[in-house]
C-alpha cells in the first residue's frame, strides 16, 4: 500500500482502490472514518437531556467554536453506540468532504437554545425542590 502524491498536482476524487486502501490504513491505525455528522440525530439526543445530552452539546460547541471542552474524554466509554458515534462524528465536522459553514453555524445556535432551555428547565426543577 503506497501513497505517493507528485508535487503539485492536485486529486480532487479518489479512485475506488485508494478508498479501499484509506479504509485498511484507517483501519490499522484504528482511526474512525469521517463520517456527515447526522444533525437530526444529534439534535434529538440533547433535546432528551441528561448527561449525554449535554455532553454532546458541549462537544459539538467546543469543536464548531474551537473553545475548551470542559469533560472527561473517559466517559465516552460508557456511551451507547449512537452517542459514541455522534461524538466522533462531531469531532470530524470540518474532515468531511463538502461541510458547510452555515449550516453548522445554523446547528450551533439550535444547541444553544435547547441547551439554555435545558438549564432553565432544571432551575425550576431545582427550585422547586
Amino acid at each position: 500500500m503506497s501513497f505517493q502524491i507528485k508535487k503539485n498536482q492536485q486529486r480532487t476524487l479518489l479512485s475506488p482502490y485508494e478508498i479501499a486502501d484509506l479504509a485498511k490504513l484507517r483501519q490499522l491505525l484504528r482511526l474512525p472514518l469521517a463520517m456527515p455528522l447526522d444533525r437530526d440525530l444529534l439534535l434529538k439526543r440533547i433535546k432528551a437531556g441528561g448527561f449525554t445530552s449535554r455532553y454532546l452539546g458541549d462537544a459539538f460547541m467546543s469543536a464548531y467554536q474551537r473553545t475548551p471542552f470542559g469533560h472527561s474524554l473517559g466517559v465516552i466509554t460508557e456511551f451507547d453506540n449512537e452517542s459514541y458515534r455522534l461524538f466522533f462524528q462531531v469531532l470530524m465536522i470540518r474532515s468531511v468532504l463538502k461541510w458547510n459553514d452555515a449550516d453548522l453555524s445554523d446547528l450551533d445556535s439550535d444547541i444553544r437554545i435547547i441547551m439554555a432551555n435545558l438549564s432553565q428547565q432544571a432551575e425550576s426543577e431545582q427550585n422547586k425542590a
